[in-house]
């Protein structure tokens, strides 16, 4: 399975630093997750996240752990952090790395941190172009800014390569237009969405056409169920973490919903990543 978005970095919150990381990863595997797709939040994270994508590719044999595939972005929570200059410096990773792909960007709306609107839409929109020049598929995060991202995604001439619009909240409004921008727009879907009272997740995953649905975890965040998580990482009554591990079980409360076999399912999402991330065989 591919777990389609996470920050793997940010385990070094949750568990000690010197073995977070190769923990998850090793458990990831022997969970049959065997590619993860993980997303920078800041410009802090963009070397490390190389490096863990460098040493997935050239661990040994004898020690299996699933293949890292890197999104390097700033994500809109932190652009307030950002250093002048990054634009510039992302570009430089990106030419640097062509398996790179970019992420997570976006627009939030919410006052979790109120960074100004103006300043949310740039990024989103360098974001944006830096996918077009180097054909790079990227990651969108949007809460409560769907008219903002409609609306400045049309306003494009042209679309990077493959949109994924991650553990999407939109929903079924926005599902018409934003899938007439592209034939290469995808939804992912994280644990939250699998919560009895979330109708609106619910219903927008019945009518996502299936060759465009992914599952993630978001891993360590938006936990699904207690039944959905594996229970191997200390847990917060108020606050639990999922882990990549859990997407075998999200994958069984998933195909529940759509009325569908695991291993259908399963077969489905491999098939849409590999469309997803297809534009990188040709760099």
């Amino acid at each position: 399975m591919i777990d389609a978005h996470n920050h793997l970095l940010d385990f070094s919150k949750i568990l000690s630093p010197d073995s977070a990381q190769q923990t998850i990863l090793q458990r990831a595997r022997q969970n049959g997750i065997h590619t993860l797709l993980c997303n920078a939040s800041c410009e802090n994270d963009w070397i490390p996240i190389l490096q863990l994508a460098a040493n997935s590719n050239d661990s040994p044999c004898q020690v299996q752990i699933p293949t890292v595939i890197p999104l390097l972005g700033i994500h809109p929570w932190y652009l307030d952090k950002a250093h002048p200059g990054w634009e510039e410096r992302l570009y430089t990773l990106l030419t640097q790395h062509s398996k790179a792909l970019i992420g997570e960007t976006g627009l939030d709306r919410t006052t979790h941190r109120a960074i100004n609107n103006s300043v949310q839409e740039n990024a989103f929109l360098t974001h944006l172009r830096l996918g077009t020049e180097l054909h790079r598929p990227v990651t969108i995060h949007s809460v409560r800014a769907w008219e903002s991202v409609l609306s400045l995604l049309k306003e494009q001439s042209s679309l990077p390569p493959a949109l994924l619009f991650h553990a999407y909240n939109g929903g079924r409004e926005y599902l018409k237009p934003l899938l007439r921008l592209s034939t290469d727009i995808y939804f992912s879907f994280a644990g939250t969405a699998l919560f009895e009272r979330n109708h609106r997740a619910h219903e927008a995953l019945s009518l996502i056409p299936i060759e465009r649905l992914l599952l993630e975890t978001d891993s360590p965040y938006l936990a699904g169920p207690s039944e959905y998580l594996t229970g191997l990482i200390p847990q917060s009554s108020d606050k639990p973490h999922s882990e990549p591990s859990d997407l075998r079980l999200l994958l069984k409360g998933f195909a529940q919903l759509l009325h569908t076999s695991a291993e259908e399912l399963e077969n489905r999402i491999e098939n849409n990543l590999s469309r997803f991330l297809s534009s990188l065989t040709a760099l």
